[in-house]
């Protein structure tokens, strides 16, 4: 789970990175890593149950999340409550890794 962190007042804009690099997550917010871990570690590689039922043991909200592997795809923007406000959105396509021989 994602480190509690202090939140200034109400009405105060905060700064938030998301860096996703192949597997690995890293959020900061307000410059402070709130956390930082590899998904695919996270969920023992088991993005969907094993079973193939409903029920998925290995995530923490127990629930089958058939992309999240996915190289690509979409971005979504959410938050908690009313009146969540997004600004200077950037999107940064990070360069290849090298890989290891």
């Amino acid at each position: 789970p994602a480190k509690r962190v202090k939140f200034p007042p109400l009405g105060t804009w905060n700064v938030e990175e998301i860096r996703a690099v192949g597997d690995r997550i890293t959020v900061t917010v307000n410059g402070e890593v709130i956390l930082d871990g590899d998904i695919r570690e996270a969920c023992q590689g088991h993005n969907v149950a094993p079973d193939g039922g409903k029920k998925n043991p290995y995530t923490v909200d127990h629930r089958n999340h058939p992309g999240l592997f996915n190289a690509s795809g979409h971005i979504g923007l959410l938050g908690h409550g009313p009146g969540i406000k997004f600004r200077n959105i950037r999107i940064k396509e990070l360069p290849a890794a090298k890989t290891k021989k």
